[in-house]
């Protein structure tokens, strides 16, 4: 059974996995897959898909038992072609058993190849997942870094700003410090000009 709170997160992995599953060719697990979303839609009171997702089971179902009916007629087609020519010829017989004992290495090697691109999906799967973490991760860091250079450079705009109006309160206190000395020149030159005359 489906707890209510893994239905989003089954969706999910159902969804991909018969998204993946019909690339691949594999009626099993396009099955389970149906299946799993055929229950997701009954409790969601999807009655609709669930029932496109039933028919889709059932059609997956069918061909499963009907490759297996395949598989099995070809089976006892070879075993009484065996048996027949077993009979007549003793070296036929241990040529197609070793032609059968091919066969079933093959059908094993088939077997082993999907489980090896199965497991090999799921790895690249993994590493994509892996990947985008750290890309966001990186994403975040350059994120902070950018809001921490934008106030050091509000803090240096500000400082900047600061010290022009310093400097120039520093060059009008100069210049007003100049006139007045040299209104005071001025005048001690007028002052002692005064005093030569009196003196003279």
């Amino acid at each position: 059974m489906l707890k209510q709170g893994n239905n989003t997160e089954a969706f999910k992995y159902a969804t991909k996995s018969l998204q993946i599953s019909y690339e691949l060719g594999f009626p099993w697990e396009i099955k389970n897959a149906v299946a799993t979303l055929k229950r997701i839609y009954q409790k969601q009171n999807k009655f609709k898909e669930a029932l496109e997702m039933y028919e889709l089971e059932i059609q997956m179902r069918d061909s499963i038992n009907n490759t297996e009916t395949k598989k099995a007629s070809i089976k006892k087609q070879f075993q009484y072609e065996y048996e027949k020519k077993a009979a007549a010829d003793s070296v036929k017989h241990a040529e197609e058993q070793k032609v059968k004992n091919a066969l079933l290495t093959a059908q094993q090697a088939q077997l082993k190849q999907e489980k090896t691109q199965r497991l090999a999906l799921y790895g690249g799967l993994a590493l994509v997942i892996v990947f985008l973490g750290f890309v966001y991760n990186r994403f975040r860091v350059t994120q902070k870094q950018k809001a921490i250079i934008e106030q050091q450079k509000v803090l240096v705009d500000e400082a900047f700003t600061h010290l022009e109006e310093k400097n120039k309160e520093v060059m009008d206190s100069i210049r007003y410090a100049k006139r007045i000395q040299t209104a005071l020149l001025t005048s001690e030159k007028y002052i002692e000009r005064k005093l030569n005359e009196l003196n003279s």
